[in-house]
């Protein structure tokens, strides 16, 4: 009796196992978590989603590296990538998102128009069987430094600062002025003017935007046209006047940046090379600036098994390649390689020939050939002997006759 419960008891536990292993699993939702840390309640959002197509998740496996190259992108362009997803956050109380879409791999932007202080941080999303069942999505917030110097605007004046993310003031970026309502305001030749025009406000030389003769109040600057090779400030930039001072912001434009990627390969057969080094440089008023790492040591790549080396980071703008060490075997490429980093040369490949060294030879190697006179002699002398013989044999003839 003891024997056949031990054996049920075996044949219940083998069949438990089945089930756990070959039984049907629980596909978990992916779930997103946009509640700020604070609890407050930070109005509506629209967030977007885009399915990333194979090709670029193939090329960036790294996700940090791909949500960095995405963030830059403009939404024109992500919608030419694939359509968007839009779901639409009404309060505080929704800030918890079930994602309904289709198994694959996302990008996430907060496309809420007017922007606000805070907005949330794009993000790569994982949708599937594979995704974590929460995902938790973090709030930033734009920061407004002190004006420079130590004497805020007067009453009735508002200044703006535009620069790069170097602290270099930034020339020819265009903003539109709101009021706190979102109406437009109106000025004529930077002057408040309710009779005026709603003009493009243009940063000077020195990066700045000034305003006069405004009515106490909240005004936000939007940010329409910003300069090539750098990211547009997607937020509204909030400025106060009151009875006492006037208004300052600064606002910060990252630098865009950009990789281009190369393949080494042989000029006659287009095979990959492998060891080939090379240099990037920038001009400046005409001048080679090497681009350098931390250390201050000039940035190397090489090109591996496939041929292939890139250089990333970069600033937008031209930059010019050149090579330092050959592939064992062949001839260095003396040739300046020209290329200009934008949006998109990341995506595309750039082949670079080289070509085999030409098997020496004694010539090659100071060997100084003897002239080979004396056989041509020989023939010349052997002929002209014969012509005589002959002229010879004839002249005899002739006198016997």
């Amino acid at each position: 009796m003891r024997t056949f419960n031990r054996n049920k008891f075996t044949i219940l536990l083998f069949l438990l196992v089945l089930v756990l292993v070959f039984g049907p699993r629980q596909v978990f939702a992916t779930e997103l978590d946009m509640s700020p840390g604070d609890g407050a309640d930070r109005g509506p959002r629209d967030v977007a989603f885009w399915k990333i197509n194979d090709d670029l998740l193939k090329t960036y496996p790294d996700h940090f590296r791909l949500l960095e190259i995405l963030s830059s992108w403009s939404e024109d362009r992500l919608d030419e990538m694939s359509s968007r997803n839009v779901f639409h956050i009404s309060n505080k109380d929704s800030y918890k998102l079930n994602l309904d879409l289709e198994t694959g791999v996302y990008y996430m932007r907060d496309v809420t128009s007017p922007r606000g202080d805070y907005w949330l941080v794009d993000n790569i999303i994982v949708v599937g069987k594979d995704a974590p069942p929460l995902i938790k999505i973090k709030w930033t917030k734009g920061e407004t430094p002190p004006p420079p110097g130590d004497t805020p605007p007067p009453p009735g004046e508002i200044l703006l600062f535009k620069s790069d993310d170097r602290g270099k003031p930034l020339e020819g970026v265009v903003f539109h002025l709101y009021d706190e309502n979102g109406n437009p305001v109106k000025t004529k030749n930077y002057v408040y003017d309710p009779d005026g025009e709603v003009e493009d406000l243009v940063t000077d030389k020195d990066g700045y935007i000034r305003i006069t003769n405004l009515p106490k109040g909240t005004y936000k600057f939007v940010e329409v046209r910003t300069l090539p090779g750098y990211e547009m400030e997607r937020g509204s930039s909030y400025v106060k006047v009151d009875y006492y001072t006037g208004g300052f912001v600064h606002v910060v434009n990252k630098r865009l940046k950009g990789e281009i990627n190369f393949k080494k390969i042989d000029g006659e057969d287009s095979t990959p090379l492998a060891g080939a080094d090379f240099l990037i440089y920038r001009k400046i008023n005409g001048e080679k600036v090497y681009l350098t790492d931390e250390n201050g040591d000039k940035i190397h790549a090489r090109s591996d098994k496939d041929g292939r080396f890139s250089f990333k980071d970069l600033d937008f703008g031209y930059h010019y390649v050149i090579e330092a060490e050959a592939p064992e075997g062949y001839v260095l490429c003396q040739d300046e390689i020209e290329v200009v980093v934008n949006s998109e040369s990341f995506d595309k490949t750039i082949d670079v020939e080289n070509f085999k060294k030409p098997i020496p030879t004694p010539d090659d190697e100071g060997e100084t050939p003897i002239p080979k006179v004396g056989d041509i002699t020989l023939i010349i002398m052997f002929i002209a002997g014969a012509i005589f013989v002959l002229v010879g044999k004839y002249l005899i003839k002739s006198e016997r006759n």
